[in-house]
């Protein structure tokens, strides 16, 4: 691949350098503590959190809420972090932690306004466990933005819970990934994903689930009016390029998905995994498909550059 890079931005106006409060950049100690204690100072002071050209160790969930940080590039800037085994499990069923940056949990009341930019994060995520949060962004994050990132090595690239609202993101690179590369889960509205690349992902590489976890209440678990736009995908190793779970008035469009490798299509549109009835629309349009159907070999059918499975119950 290759790539035009900018030069290392420079710390904007009215920042605090993580540097300043004792992060390493270097990446020989662990600077988590000193992302903790830039991110409290910015908020107090209504400022943005600066991170600068460099290589930080972070090993563990960066909790962000209402604050805005930016490195000077996701070629310049580097998070990176080693999969850390925990004494005991978490009662999310978590038995390991690593590099990230996580909203609050619903069960928290979620993060809003959070602003992401500008750097990469490298996980080092050895073996697929669903109960891991080993992710480089995860929870809720509602009314925020995502640009410019690289993510790298971690579980999925970025998994959310919802209900949250009016989240952003763009320009971003996600590659070489266990899982997922972006799942929008349960109730997340007004979203979208635009102008970014994933490739080489373990599971769907962009993903809508209307996860029906609500007994009797489907609009509240209904993904609603969100946009997959402009992204460019390749060599999803498992599952589909871009899949829909239920949900109302969503659309794909304008996306190029090339090589998925096995169980997956390009394009799918799924009735399955306890996702809600499909309802409203679901548009795909103006995509592209390249060498998209695969053999399923589970079932040991093939499956067409788009996919449609009605299995639990009708589309």
């Amino acid at each position: 691949d290759s790539e035009i890079v900018a030069r290392a931005a420079r710390a904007p106006k009215n920042s605090l350098s993580v540097v300043s409060f004792g992060a390493d950049p270097e990446g020989e100690k662990d600077s988590a503590a000193a992302f903790d204690a830039t991110i409290n100072a910015a908020k107090a002071q209504h400022k943005t959190v600066f991170i600068p050209s460099g290589t930080f160790q972070v090993n563990r969930h960066i909790v962000v809420d209402n604050v805005t940080i930016q490195g000077a590039g996701n070629w310049w800037t580097i998070i990176r972090g080693s999969q850390v085994t925990l004494s005991a499990p978490l009662p999310d069923g978590s038995v390991h932690t690593g590099v990230g940056f996580y909203g609050k949990y619903i069960a928290d009341g979620g993060s809003t306004n959070v602003h992401l930019s500008g750097f990469a994060i490298e996980g080092d995520v050895r073996e697929r466990i669903d109960t891991d949060q080993v992710n480089g962004i995860g929870g809720a994050m509602s009314d925020s933005t995502i640009d410019g990132l690289y993510i790298h090595h971690t579980k999925v690239g970025m998994w959310f819970d919802g209900p949250m609202n009016n989240l952003k993101i763009s320009n971003t690179i996600i590659a070489d990934v266990i899982a997922d590369g972006i799942n929008f889960r349960h109730a997340v509205t007004n979203s979208s994903v635009k102008n970014s690349f994933i490739r080489n992902t373990g599971d769907d590489a962009l993903a809508m689930w209307s996860h029906n976890v609500t007994a009797g209440n489907v609009a509240a678990d209904e993904d609603v009016n969100n946009v997959f736009d402009h992204n460019t995908i390749q060599t999803p190793v498992l599952a589909n390029g871009i899949a829909i779970y239920g949900g109302r008035d969503n659309t794909v469009s304008n996306n190029v998905v090339a090589d998925p490798i096995r169980e997956g299509s390009a394009l799918h549109a799924g009735q399955r995994f306890q996702s809600t009835p499909f309802a409203g629309y679901l548009k795909f349009t103006n995509n592209t498909t390249v060498r998209a159907g695969t053999l399923d070999l589970n079932w040991n059918i093939g499956l067409g550059a788009i996919w449609f499975y009605a299995l639990e119950g009708s589309i």
